[in-house]
């Protein structure tokens, strides 16, 4: 029997941090410092090498390894003896992040959370991996020890080597080339997707399986531009995308219970998931299912994108901030009077708790055969590696609701369409309300992201623009809550000198990432009801942006400040260069640039209701930044298409040239409303930019658009039909 004993249990220096990754360590034994010039220089005073441990708090492998070794007084000790120890919050200081992280790459050719990294005390790496069990984290601390006090000049020449062929290798980048046409890139990004694509479970490559995001937007976008192009729609691409999102929102990624994704698969078939559910996955994939929904008019995406955001505002808002929490974690006790967690325990479910839960047997069994759960569980054993999941069941849709009625309708014969749909729709309520009466909730990561808070932003700006644009009710309401955000972001998250925050609530500066996904959020804000507001701060964050992070020798943005590169703590610049699970810094600015080029040379910003300073600005400064951008990424683009989908995405956009609609006129708000609602009727058009005129009072007149492209903009139009043709088009006349 356990004793627990009342007195408190000790702290280290972590109880002080805000981050909850930092807190979920504040009880270790390991005398932990936060990264900072405290640790930096106790190593030098102390000569002592650094043990860097970096994850993130709803990280499963992270828990493990805190539970074996950072948890134990032994291991501690030897920790505590060796090395000054330092923990990282990933998700607060990406950029430190990601620069050891690409010396584990580059060292060890795979890399993962939690990261294990042993610097010299001026931070050079020196040695490094992912997870280590006790021992093995034991024994390394000790032949480190040995090397450290017997051979340093080994270890400290192979950092310093280590360092000069990263640094060498990230200063040597390819020249900066031209790209005459990004289609034959395009082209080679597609043929790749097409030979990888499982045409069995959809997705791309095998297991584990990412709902990759990025490459959506790109097959997106390659199939709107050759319905443009064509007349028809690229059925390859278009097919790919859907058959895909069908798989991932039918699988055991999907929650169909209480909503949302989990972060991936770890099997081919989308079945068993790890089950942490992070906040960017959660925007970047109701934008995906959105966009199907647009270029397919098939409503199952859109319930979908309704579904994630339903969870997202539920589970991970906090009504007081009107802001977006993190991530929630993939263990939880699975009862309330379990003192050990375990993977999936707030989601899974044996046939017996259907057979209990359920009233009726002839739901019971409907229920059961459209998710895909057995007696003894439906789990694979080779999923399951710690033993969690036996006899459990995660669920999966065994196909469509018409697939259930087929197979069940020889069980029940007077079985209707209609009944099994109630039985599956009431069974998730059932399963919902027990689980939320039942169950002990995981571990919600209360950090407040400001380019996560961006990426869900843009969603919550494009589902209202579209609901709206179709007569669809919730649109009032995510609009909503996308301007209460907005508000938080403006009041709440802005620093010194017009700069971001990353984390409410700290003083850590915002990285590239944060600057970016805002300004692409207040971008799509401004495009729903052209508020200049959003228009204005946008342009801002752009101007400080490219002061702090714009490479001006070569062009494209750092990850870090510049300010920030200065302290000593980060031992180079690196540049977001890979779409990956959320789509890079540079991607989304080139997006960003290639928007804000195309408003600005428009009309004139007093129209737009800017301030005054904008107008003395160079017309031309977003399409050279974008032409520098894209310049500097054009080696990694023409050798690795895939590297950068979302990239070459815009690029096409970019290239194709982008159509900006001026809206103007109207004798009320409700009359121009109805205009634009017709011009723009709730479609997905990426190469299409909408502003609208602001006229003084007195002057209003019939609301009228025009169409501007290749720097010159036609006349103006009172009937929505003709605005459409020459949106499509893409001509105009001039007046």
């Amino acid at each position: 029997m356990t004793t627990h004993s009342n007195s408190p249990k000790p702290t280290n220096r972590l109880a002080a941090e805000t981050s909850p990754y930092l807190l979920q360590h504040q009880h270790n034994p390991v005398d932990w410092y936060p990264w900072g010039s405290e640790a930096f220089e106790k190593a030098k005073k102390e000569d002592k090498p650094i043990f860097l441990s970096v994850g993130y708090s709803t990280c499963r492998w992270c828990h493990v390894m805190e539970r074996e070794s950072f948890e134990s007084e032994e291991v501690a000790r030897v920790m505590n003896e060796v090395c000054v120890n330092i923990k990282v919050d990933r998700e607060v200081l990406p950029d430190i992040d990601r620069i050891y992280m690409l010396f584990v790459q580059a060292t060890t050719g795979r890399g993962g959370w939690p990261m294990s990294v042993f610097l010299t005390p001026d931070l050079k790496p020196f040695f490094g991996g992912t997870y280590f069990p006790p021992s093995a984290l034991v024994s390394l601390m000790e032949q480190i020890d040995d090397k450290w006090n017997n051979s340093r000049d080994t270890l400290v020449n192979s950092a310093n080597k280590i360092h000069a062929a990263l640094s060498s290798h990230l200063g040597s980048s390819p020249p900066a080339g031209t790209i005459t046409s990004i289609k034959p890139n395009v082209e080679s990004a597609l043929n790749s997707y097409n030979r990888r694509f499982d045409e069995v479970n959809g997705g791309f490559g095998g297991a584990p399986k990412f709902p990759t995001t990025p490459i959506f937007t790109f097959l997106h976008t390659k199939a709107y531009f050759d319905q443009q192009d064509q007349g028809v729609q690229d059925e390859k691409s278009l097919e790919m995308a859907g058959f895909t999102l069908t798989k991932i929102a039918r699988g055991g990624i999907h929650d169909h219970v209480g909503n949302g994704f989990h972060r991936y698969s770890v099997d081919e078939r989308w079945h068993v998931p790890h089950f942490e559910k992070m906040l960017y996955d959660q925007s970047q994939l109701a934008l995906a299912y959105l966009r199907q929904y647009s270029l397919t008019g098939e409503s199952g995406y859109l319930e979908t994108t309704l579904d994630i955001l339903k969870y997202s505002t539920r589970d991970l808002y906090s009504p007081e901030l009107k802001a977006f929490y993190a991530a929630e974690d993939a263990e939880s006790l699975p009862t309330p009077t379990s003192s050990k967690k375990e993977e999936g325990a707030f989601w899974v479910w044996t046939a017996a708790d259907i057979d209990r839960i359920f009233c009726s047997s002839q739901e019971a069994e409907i229920f059961k055969h459209h998710f895909s759960i057995k007696q003894d569980g439906n789990v694979d054993p080779q999923h399951d590696p710690h033993d969690e999941l036996t006899g459990k069941n995660v669920l999966m849709e065994s196909g469509s609701l018409e697939d259930t009625h087929v197979a069940m309708v020889g069980r029940f014969p007077n079985l209707t369409l209609s009944d099994v749909e109630r039985a599956v729709r009431e069974g998730k309520e059932k399963l919902f309300e027990e689980k939320e009466r039942t169950r002990v909730r995981p571990h919600r990561d209360e950090k407040v992201v400001a380019a996560w808070n961006g990426m869900m932003g843009r969603a919550l700006a494009w589902v209202s623009r579209v609901l709206e644009e179709r007569g669809m009710q919730e649109a009032e309401r995510w609009y909503q809550v996308a301007q209460d955000l907005a508000e938080f972001l403006e009041e709440r998250m802005g620093m010194d000198g017009g700069r971001l925050r990353r984390v409410f609530g700290s003083e850590v500066e915002g990285v590239v990432d944060d600057y970016a996904h805002v300004i692409s959020f207040l971008l799509a804000l401004y495009q729903v009801r052209f508020e200049p507001k959003y228009l204005r701060r946008a342009i801002r964050l752009q101007a400080k942006q490219d002061e702090l992070f714009w490479d001006q020798e070569k062009g494209g943005y750092f990850s870090s400040s510049i300010v920030g590169s200065n302290d000593g703590s980060r031992i180079m610049r690196l540049k977001d260069d890979q779409d990956s699970a959320e789509p890079s810094s540079n991607s989304t600015s080139l997006n960003n640039l290639v928007t804000l080029d195309a408003i600005i040379h428009a009309t004139s910003p007093n129209l737009l209701g800017l301030s005054p300073e904008v107008s003395s600005e160079p017309e031309d400064r977003y399409e050279r930044k974008a032409d520098r951008l894209l310049a500097n990424f054009s080696a990694n683009i023409q050798d690795h298409a895939t590297a950068l989908p979302d990239m070459i995405s815009a690029a096409l956009i970019r290239e194709s040239g982008v159509r900006t609609i001026i809206f103007s006129g109207g004798r009320s708000e409700e009359e121009a409303g109805e205009f634009v609602k017709g011009v723009r009727g709730g479609r997905w058009e990426p190469d299409v930019v909408y502003v609208r005129e602001r006229v003084e009072t007195g002057k209003e007149e019939g609301v009228t658009g025009r169409v501007c492209f290749g720097g010159t903009c036609g006349m103006k139009m009172d009937k929505v039909e003709d605005v459409r043709k020459k949106i499509k088009t893409g001509r105009v006349e001039t007046s």
